[in-house]
């Protein structure tokens, strides 16, 4: 399972190819909550959810908060921190490159 509250069709089309078999359109420490604990039964909002082995992914410090109550539970790849980054480029500079760069960056 994996989850994003805004899914690009990019984002959906790799996890359908990558098999994934649950999709969550939640994101933040409601995620995590949902996808350590699972959800035992349908219900008006959407349909059961297993709670799963382990949660990896960037996020806010909201998500790092719920990362740290979660571990434990269940796995987790690592208690992150907001990331600061510099991109140094000049004109010979691949520009594709350094979009690709800034946007890996994005959150």
């Amino acid at each position: 399972a994996l989850s994003s509250p805004h899914p690009a069709l990019i984002t959906l089309a790799a996890a359908y190819i990558a098999g994934a078999d649950l999709f969550l359109k939640i994101g933040g420490a409601q995620a995590i909550s949902t996808m350590a604990y699972g959800i035992e039964k349908d219900n008006e909002f959407g349909p059961a959810v297993p709670r799963c082995d382990t949660i990896v992914g960037p996020g806010n410090k909201w998500v790092t908060a719920a990362k740290s109550i979660v571990q434990g539970y269940c796995g987790i790849d690592m208690l992150a921190g907001p990331s600061e980054v510099l991109v140094i480029a000049d004109e010979t500079a691949n520009a594709e490159v350094v979009a690709a760069d800034l946007i890996a960056q994005a959150e």
